[in-house]
C-alpha cells in the first residue's frame, strides 16, 4: 500500500439471505445471486488518507488488495466475480448498514466468490479489443 498504510479492509459473508440482500443494494448481480456462497466487500479506511491530493488513493489501494485476493483465489481454485459499486451514497450507507461496515470505510468493491459448480458455467462475455486500442506506447 502507499507509504505502507495498510487502509484496506476486507469484509466477508458466508450467510446466504446477507449476501442475497447486499447483492440486492449491489444491483449487479440479478441471476446468480442465489448461487453465491461467499461475499467479500473491499474497503478503505479514509482516515489513513488526508487532502485533496490523496482522494483516488483508497480506490488504488483497494483495487490492488482486491487483484490480489483474486488471484489467490484462483491459484487455490475459486472462481471469483468483482461486481462494481457505482452506487450512490445512500445505497452506499445502506450496504454499510447491512454489512456492519464503519461509517470512515469507503467502498471500492464487491467480490463473489465460491467453488466451481459442477457443469458448465454460463459468464458474459465481451470482445477483447486489440492491445493498440488500449496501450500508446511515448519515446
Amino acid at each position: 500500500s502507499q507509504c505502507n498504510r495498510q487502509s484496506t479492509r476486507l469484509h466477508v459473508y458466508r450467510d446466504r439471505a446477507r449476501i442475497c440482500r447486499l447483492l440486492e443494494l449491489q444491483g449487479g448481480a440479478r441471476g446468480f445471486a442465489e448461487n453465491v456462497p461467499t461475499l467479500f466487500i473491499v474497503t478503505s479506511e479514509i482516515t489513513a488518507w488526508g487532502g485533496p491530493q490523496q482522494r483516488n488513493q483508497p480506490y488504488v489501494d483497494g483495487g490492488l488488495y482486491a487483484m490480489m485476493l483474486m488471484l489467490g483465489l484462483d491459484a487455490t481454485g475459486f472462481l471469483s466475480c468483482p461486481m462494481n459499486l457505482a452506487i450512490t451514497h445512500r445505497t452506499e450507507r445502506s450496504i454499510k448498514a447491512e454489512g456492519d461496515i464503519a461509517t470512515r470505510e469507503r467502498l471500492v468493491v464487491m467480490i463473489a466468490a465460491g467453488p466451481p459448480p459442477d457443469g458448465l458455467i454460463r459468464a458474459a462475455n465481451s470482445p477483447r479489443w486489440e492491445a493498440g486500442a488500449v496501450c500508446t506506447v511515448h519515446e
